[in-house]
């Protein structure tokens, strides 16, 4: 005869475990990189950035910046940067990529 008393002791338990990891939540960079991830990230054209040199950007921040009329300026750095064979491009204040763009 088995007794299934204590493997569905251990089962409670792991529940009990998984539940107390989701009720403490995550530190705060998990929060910023699950919200990253989640962010639709494009260029203005919608093609690669390798192929066009465009600045790569969340979609909101591209619709913003169209609106203002940066999104020109701030492609206009990118390309600048990667022809001088930088990684990254140093954008102007006004060009930057604001806080939070995604909404809860």
């Amino acid at each position: 005869m088995v007794s299934t008393k204590g493997s569905v002791i251990g089962f409670r338990i792991q529940k009990e475990r998984r539940r107390v990891y989701f009720i403490m939540g995550l530190k705060k960079s998990q929060k910023s990189l699950k919200n990253w991830t989640k962010e639709e990230w494009t260029t203005g054209s919608g093609k690669p950035s390798l192929e066009t040199g465009e600045a790569y950007r969340p979609k909101k921040e591209i619709k913003r910046l169209k609106k203002k009329g940066l999104l020109k300026v701030a492609n206009k750095i990118k390309r600048i940067a990667t022809k001088a064979g930088k990684q990254f491009a140093k954008y102007t204040k006004s060009t930057k990529i604001r806080g939070r763009i995604r909404q809860r």
